[in-house]
């Protein structure tokens, strides 16, 4: 399998880095003489506020207290699969299938 060289479909949430000292951003297709000759710069959106990623995570606790009833019953039914299957695992024995490499 070889690997692929598509971009990844997913985005980064990242935020971009500050652009380096004495660079001008242009507008594609733009020249540099027609941005730098007075156009304003692009600003940011002031309408909408941004998301605070920490409240924006669960608030709640990620674990049910007191746990329901049906808890116990599952891991005492699971106990005993889990008992079968092992009993019948041991009784079988493993011998590995190696190709035979023999030249015609």
């Amino acid at each position: 399998m070889s690997a692929s060289t598509a971009p990844h479909p997913v985005s980064s949430t990242a935020e971009a880095p500050a652009p380096a000292v004495g660079s001008e951003q242009t507008a594609a297709g733009a020249s540099a003489p027609a941005a730098a000759a007075g156009k304003p710069a692009k600003e940011a959106k002031a309408g909408k506020p941004k998301k605070d990623k920490a409240a924006s995570g669960p608030s709640g606790p990620l674990e049910l207290s007191p746990a329901p009833e049906y808890f116990d019953e599952r891991i005492k039914i699971f106990d005993e699969y889990k008992k079968k299957y092992d009993a019948e695992i041991a009784g079988t024995s493993y011998t590995p299938t190696l190709p035979d490499m023999a030249d015609e």
